[in-house]
């Protein structure tokens, strides 16, 4: 288990006095939101990013692809059920921040690189939608190893949460963020921290409090929330 929380935990532990009123207190609470540019900044209190750079449709190569169903709900969700920092793309200004490195598309990169260094987050991950008709579940893009700079126990964590709770996970197969104008290798690149994208099939996303209950596990059981 990979710990990262010591001075970072502001909330109280289970052994606490406070502690059913505190979670009964934080689950009304709503997410800490502000507004910059063509994206929604999320801030809490745990060093770990969720972004969603598809969240709406993206222009690429002079066409306008449609935006990954569902990214946007999982994102908002994980961030209040895990207490993370979040950047959702929420308006198509001609950009994709996953496939060009100029205007909008690199200044959605640097707003993360920026929230990485202010908050000393740790670790992100990248939320996609693959397309539909493909075999597996979930593809966990590393960029080979790269990406999170050959630590093989995380990606071995990760890869046992989901795999013990869906089916079909696989790793660098078809979306293996390779590219240098991807979010996840263009932040790993520039921060010198792991940050993994997520190629969730439609299936998963549809079921969204599902994958957000799965995805949140798999950051509590990893980083020993």
């Amino acid at each position: 288990m990979i710990v990262i929380y010591k001075e970072w935990r502001l909330k109280p532990r289970k052994g606490d006095i406070d502690f059913i009123l505190y979670m009964i207190y934080a689950k009304k609470m709503i997410l800490h939101s502000t507004y910059k540019n063509n994206w929604e900044i999320i801030t809490w209190t745990i060093p770990v990013i969720f972004s969603a750079p598809h969240a709406v449709p993206q222009f690429r190569d002079g066409e306008i692809k449609p935006r990954d169903e569902y990214t946007w709900e999982i994102v908002r969700k994980l961030c209040q059920e895990t207490w993370a920092y979040g950047i959702i793309r929420i308006k198509n200004l001609d950009d994709d921040p996953n496939y060009y490195n100029e205007w909008l598309s690199l200044d959605f990169k640097n707003e993360i690189i920026e929230m990485v260094k202010d908050n000393d987050i740790r670790y992100g991950f990248d939320i996609h939608g693959c397309r539909d008709g493909l075999w597996f579940s979930i593809d966990i893009g590393t960029n080979y190893g790269k990406n999170i700079f050959g630590n093989t126990e995380l990606l071995l964590q990760i890869y046992q949460n989901l795999q013990n709770n869906t089916w079909d996970v696989v790793v660098d197969t078809i979306f293996e963020a390779s590219k240098k104008e991807i979010v996840s290798t263009y932040v790993s690149e520039q921060t010198g921290f792991p940050y993994i994208e997520l190629e969730i099939c439609r299936a998963l996303r549809e079921k969204t409090d599902y994958i957000v209950s799965l995805i949140s596990k798999v950051v509590k059981n990893t980083f020993a929330i």
